[in-house]
Formats: C-alpha cells, structure tokens, sequence
C-alpha cells in the first residue's frame, strides 16, 4: 500500500507535464461565483459563527 501513494505522491510532485505549467482561464462568471463563495465562507465564519452554532446547538437538543 506505501508503494502505491508514494507513486501518487511522484505522480502528482515530480512528473509534471508541460500543460501543467500554464495558467489556467477563469471566466467573468467563475470569478463572480468564487467571490461570493470566498465572501459567503469569510462572513459565516467570522460574523456569524456565534449565531450560526447556536441554532444548530438548538436543534441538536431537540433530537435528544
């Protein structure tokens, strides 16, 4: 089993290809999607955690 990941681990470090070196384009509509999602991730968890983990705290207590 360690040969195998140590073989992916080559495959994905060391055996690099060409295509692998070029930027890869992101559409107006990826981009616009990527930042929302970064903004969604950022403000549910920094602003609304407390919030957040308190509705699911009370709706685990209702299933025990």
């Amino acid at each position: 089993a360690l040969y195998y990941y140590l073989v992916v681990i080559k495959v994905m470090f060391v055996d690099r290809g060409q295509a692998d070196d070029q930027p890869v384009p992101v559409g107006q509509p990826m981009a616009w999607a990527l930042g929302l999602s970064t903004l969604g991730v950022l403000l549910l968890g920094t602003f609304f955690a407390t919030p957040l983990f308190d509705w699911a705290a009370s709706a685990a207590k209702q299933l025990f």
